[in-house]
């Protein structure tokens, strides 16, 4: 009796340990399904703006999938409750709103329900409909996240091209012609690259400049920037006498702007010249394409 009973105990101890398979009866792995893998979907997660969504509750019965809900600005995820003994818990959030949502890295709630992010930063992410996945891992006994989809710098580029002739002989800025771009940003940084280049006329040998500035019309008019570049100089040489110099170029590179997510927001160029006794500066695009251009990118 006592050997039928540990040989049964063996053949059960097989059982607990088979590879299984459903609608197939060679499994290759612990689970292997033949056929379609539906994960369901839980209630909405309603949450709301800013830090306060500390230790979000899934439900009493646990789900894969959640859509949230509510904010209207930036808002973050603290922390989530996690099936009691759910070791490799994975759950998927949608964002449904148009807000920025952040994941807090390992802050915020009670410790076993926090979140670890890549790089032990907070983790931002962008546009409406973005998901990110997490796992809860016991022996950490934090969520780690695993995956994520959102709106990458470089989906949403903006530009414009100069292809007219202009020219300016004022000292007050003016909106450069073409160089100004409307959007609505995806992330809270975007990137702008502008471009210029042309000539002036020369004017009684004194030096003279032409002035640039970014503006964003969104926020007031506000000036974010500017730079100056020399239009007319005079270098003087023993041998071959005076030489005048009467090109310029300027630009802004890579300059980080300030935005809000999901408002429309008007970014543009100006320009004026200055200097002693200064004469016309010519961006003359379309007549002159070897010696100027104009150009602004926004990399959102």
């Amino acid at each position: 009796m006592k050997k039928i009973t540990l040989l049964f105990l063996f053949f059960v101890g097989i059982a607990l340990h088979a590879q299984v398979g459903i609608n197939n009866t060679n499994p290759r792995t612990e689970l292997d399904v033949e056929g379609a893998l539906a994960l369901r979907e839980g209630n909405a997660l309603s949450l709301t703006n800013g830090n306060t969504n500390l230790n979000i509750g899934l439900g009493a019965t646990p789900y894969s999938f959640y859509r949230i809900t509510g904010p209207t600005a930036n808002f973050t995820i603290g922390s989530i409750v996690p099936t009691t003994d759910a070791d490799g818990q994975i759950v998927t959030l949608e964002n449904t709103t148009t807000a920025p949502m952040t994941i807090r890295h390992n802050a915020g709630g009670a410790g076993i329900n926090r979140i670890l992010c890549p790089g032990a930063q907070n983790y931002t992410l962008y546009g409406q409909y973005a998901t990110v996945t997490l796992q809860y891992n016991d022996t950490q006994n934090r969520w780690v996240i695993i995956n994520r989809v959102d709106a990458r710098y470089g989906d949403n580029i903006q530009s414009v091209v100069g292809t007219s002739d202009i020219a300016i002989n004022t000292a007050t800025f003016t909106d450069m012609t073409d160089m100004s771009i409307t959007f609505t940003p995806q992330h809270d940084t975007v990137y702008l690259n502008f471009g210029a280049s042309g000539f002036s006329d020369i004017a009684n040998g004194i030096q003279q400049y032409v002035e640039l500035r970014l503006v964003n019309v969104t926020a007031g008019n506000s000036v974010l920037a500017g730079t100056t570049s020399v239009t007319t100089d005079f270098d003087f040489d023993d041998i071959l006498g005076s030489i005048s110099i009467s090109s310029w170029n300027a630009h802004f590179t890579m300059f980080p702007v300030s935005v809000t997510p999901g408002v429309s927001t008007t970014l543009k160029i100006q320009w004026m010249r200055s200097g002693n006794f200064p004469a016309s500066v010519f961006n003359s695009v379309n007549s002159s394409p070897n010696d100027s251009h104009r150009n602004l990118t926004i990399l959102d």
